[in-house]
C-alpha cells in the first residue's frame, strides 16, 4: 500500500499499480491525481451525496478515445446482442429515464 499526499494534511492509502494506472490516464487527459480527488470532493459537496455509478466500483462509460479496437469492437458487438434480444430501451424510454434521473438535481 502506498499513501500519497494530495495537499498538506490529506493522505490516501492506495495499492502503487492502481495508483499508476489511476495517474497514467488522467496525464493523459492533462488532470493530475491531486485536481481529480479535488473534482470528486467538490461533487460530493455540491450534490451533497456520493456521485452515483451503476455498479459500485464501476465507473460510466469511458470516452470512444480511450478504448482500443478490441474494446470498441466488443462493447458495440454486446450491444447488438442486447437489441436482438430485446433488452433496449426506446428513445421516448430513454428521454424519460433522464429526465427523472436529472430532475434529483
Amino acid at each position: 500500500m502506498s499513501t500519497v499526499t494530495l495537499e498538506k494534511g490529506t493522505f490516501v492509502e492506495i495499492e502503487p499499480e492502481m495508483l499508476k494506472q489511476a495517474e497514467d490516464i488522467l496525464s493523459r487527459k492533462g488532470i493530475s491525481y491531486s485536481d481529480a480527488v479535488r473534482v470528486f470532493t467538490e461533487e460530493i459537496i455540491l450534490r451533497k451525496d456520493v456521485p452515483e455509478f451503476k455498479e459500485v466500483g464501476k465507473l460510466p462509460l469511458p470516452c470512444i478515445e480511450d478504448l482500443t479496437e478490441e474494446e470498441l469492437n466488443s462493447m458495440l458487438q454486446k450491444s447488438f446482442e442486447q437489441i436482438e434480444s430485446g433488452h433496449c430501451h426506446t428513445a421516448e424510454e430513454v428521454r424519460m429515464i433522464m429526465e427523472e434521473h436529472y430532475a434529483k438535481f
